[in-house]
């Protein structure tokens, strides 16, 4: 087994420790839609490229071979 897959491993045992956590964290976060409602309230930026963030940053994770939370996003 190679350090990646057992990298995800732990990360996944750790979650599952944690999934109430997260879980109650996630619920208190607002669904993406207020978000870019309060930030069009008052003008403010609501989409990626509206805050300077590159297209190539979809493609960052494969850059270097460690588990990141551009990975994270993917798995998820």
């Amino acid at each position: 087994m190679n350090g990646w897959v057992k990298g995800l491993r732990a990360l996944q045992a750790r979650i599952a420790m944690q999934w109430g956590d997260v879980q109650r964290i996630a619920r208190a976060v607002p669904p993406p839609e207020q978000l870019a409602a309060w930030l069009a309230a008052v003008q403010g930026p609501v989409a990626p490229d509206q805050l300077g963030v590159e297209p190539a940053l979809q493609d960052a994770l494969f850059v270097r071979n460690r588990f990141t939370i551009l990975r994270l996003q993917r798995l998820l």
